[in-house]
């Protein structure tokens, strides 16, 4: 069972095979308390206007989403060892190739790839190559601690 969202109405959907069967559509307003929702301050996020940097390393906030963030970083140098005992950490790369390592393995990110660690997993990441460009998306109140890498 899933519920799809469409033009205003939850329907509550059955999946059997390949056929789809619709039990009941109900109006969201009789089932939901949706607050009044107002756009004037939304605006458009340019990625590519938001990465232009010299500095060694940037990592801003563009986006909440419901307790998450998301972050776009800007790095031309390895970050420490670390890890986040409260949240699992998702990066999406943009331009570039992320290396992210790991106390065992290493991956290697190119352009439109993603790869979440888990929780308390301790990793480094670092661009191969001069610079990357990637979007990081974590709690919204995510704790990193530092280790220390002659313990990694």
């Amino acid at each position: 069972m899933h519920f799809d969202v469409f033009c205003g109405y939850i329907k509550e959907v059955w999946l059997s095979g390949d056929e789809e069967d619709t039990d009941f559509t109900i109006p969201i307003d009789d089932e939901f308390d949706i607050p009044e929702i107002h756009t004037e301050n939304l605006k458009v996020i340019d990625l590519a206007e938001e990465a232009t940097t010299t500095e060694a390393y940037k990592n801003l906030p563009v986006a909440l989403t419901n307790d998450h963030v998301v972050r776009l970083a800007v790095m031309t140098e390895p970050y420490f060892w670390h890890l986040h005992p409260n949240s699992d950490e998702c990066f999406l790369v943009i331009e570039g190739v992320l290396i992210i390592e790991l106390e065992n393995k290493t991956v290697e990110l190119q352009p439109n790839q993603l790869y979440t660690i888990p929780r308390n997993v301790v990793h480094r990441t670092r661009p191969k190559g001069e610079r990357v460009v990637n979007l990081t998306f974590e709690s919204g109140n995510t704790t990193t601690v530092k280790i220390d890498d002659t313990n990694v």
